[in-house]
């Protein structure tokens, strides 16, 4: 298995999107190691209404805006941690959110 590089996010994100599923996702903690396969991703342009960089640059979406393959993780609902890498060219504001994983290693930990 090989890291996946810059290069890769740096494109369209629907491209990106749909060439993550089946990836290996690998989060490493004081704890252990999780893991899972991307299963379902979202592709999120910045002429979409429903992106976070639809309404230009702000404090919380400005990774957004940087370097592709960056994470951007927000708090949703009160409940929920979302993970989005970002894609494309600096200054473009898009990103894939990763939807689902199916997980491999650490699900206690997850």
């Amino acid at each position: 298995m090989s890291l996946l590089t810059r290069d890769f996010y740096a494109r369209d994100p629907r491209v990106v999107a749909a060439e993550l599923i089946g990836k290996h996702l690998v989060r490493r903690t004081t704890q252990g190691i999780c893991s899972g396969i991307i299963v379902e991703t979202e592709a999120y342009r910045p002429d979409d209404p429903a992106s976070h960089s639809h309404r230009g640059e702000t404090a919380r979406n400005q990774v957004m805006f940087g370097s592709a393959g960056h994470l951007y993780v927000y708090f949703t609902y009160g409940m929920h941690h979302c993970a989005n890498v970002v894609t494309g060219q600096v200054g473009e504001g898009s990103a894939v959110l990763i939807r689902a994983v199916e997980p491999l290693t650490g699900l206690d930990l997850m």
